[in-house]
């Protein structure tokens, strides 16, 4: 879950919580007090046998921007597709 994504949903389940407080700093309290982001995924790891697993860590996955984007899209240049795209709202 990103992050945008729990101050969404924060949000949606208690809709008046705004008018008390700014849900963004809502949240940072919670993480300060020891509150984690879910688990995800993060490394596939081998141990001295062969034996592979996933290792979970707890944090927001990776919010999309214009520049993950672009980062994206000059990868794909790399792969010798050429294209181009913009966040509009």
């Amino acid at each position: 879950m990103k992050r945008s994504e729990m101050l969404l949903a924060i949000g949606r389940q208690f809709p008046t919580i705004h008018m008390e407080c700014d849900i963004d700093e809502l949240l940072q309290f919670l993480e300060r007090q020891g509150m984690q982001p879910p688990a995800i995924p993060k490394e596939y790891v081998f141990d001295d046998s062969g034996e592979g697993a996933v290792v979970m860590f707890n944090e927001w996955e990776p919010e999309i921007t214009q520049q993950t984007i672009n980062e994206a899209l000059e990868h794909i240049g790399k792969k010798g597709v050429i294209g181009e795209m913009e966040i509009t709202e």
